[in-house]
């Protein structure tokens, strides 16, 4: 049995998801299903924890910290691509990178401010896995010790993040961004949706749209009431604005 189920696309009433082609969706399912299995038998024949293998692709799996390297010429090819060019596997593996803690920021930021921001992501996983294989943790065990002790490193990736920069946004990449994680988010199978949404929903912050990122996020706390990512971000989205949308006194 899999985790995965068809569904149909949300209401248009509460978010906005283009039409795409139901046999490419059902495509979709069908690779992301196939994968899942795929891991669960590895994991099976395997006993080996050393790789830490989380998402499968193309036969291969990949350990969360190469996910972190995987999705950033990913998610620039994706872009330069367009929104109408994905095939059904890639939109798979790109759904499956997502569901990985400190994906979807990562993809939003790297959206926002260009693949530097993405390769800056890279750095700073790298250090904390490195301090993670230190101490004999996964770098989620080590993050969520370092959450407990409200002792995560604030890097650059987190402060862009929330916003606490007066570097503004390209707005080219966030409509293309948005456009394309719209079509993702189309075609993945509704469990998969939620780190997606709260992609598109940071970007539609990002811009001043504190309503239209509520409904993503409303949207996403719908389909998975306990996310992690999407409550925090329902928060973020109600307490404040990026600090690139505020005026500055000298703007007065």
């Amino acid at each position: 049995m899999n985790s995965f189920s068809r569904t149909a696309i949300a209401s248009p009433e509460i978010i906005y998801l283009p039409d795409v082609d139901e046999h490419l969706r059902d495509d979709v399912w069908d690779f992301m299903v196939a994968m899942v299995e795929d891991a669960l038998e590895d994991d099976l024949l395997d006993d080996s924890d050393d790789d830490e293998r989380e998402v499968p692709s193309g036969g291969a799996l990949f350990t969360h910290a190469e996910a972190f390297v995987v999705i950033v010429p990913l998610l620039e090819s994706c872009l330069a691509r367009g929104d109408t060019d994905l095939s059904a596997v890639l939109v798979a593996e790109f759904a499956l990178m997502a569901m990985l803690p400190a994906i979807p920021e990562t993809i939003a930021v790297q959206v926002a401010f260009g693949r530097g921001a993405g390769e800056e992501q890279v750095r700073e996983m790298a250090r904390l896995l490195a301090r993670a294989r230190h101490r004999g943790l996964t770098v989620d065990e080590y993050i969520a010790q370092l959450s407990a002790a409200n002792a995560v490193p604030r890097g650059k990736l987190v402060r862009l993040f929330h916003g606490e920069t007066r570097r503004v946004p390209d707005p080219d990449r966030l409509k293309r961004g948005i456009s394309l994680l719209r079509v993702l988010t189309a075609l993945a199978p509704e469990p998969a949706r939620p780190p997606l949404l709260c992609s598109i929903a940071w970007l539609q912050w990002a811009q001043g749209k504190r309503a239209v990122a509520s409904a993503y996020l409303a949207e996403a706390i719908r389909i998975e009431p306990e996310h992690i990512l999407a409550r925090g971000l329902a928060v973020l989205v109600s307490s404040k604005a990026p600090r690139w949308a505020i005026p500055s006194a000298e703007e007065h």
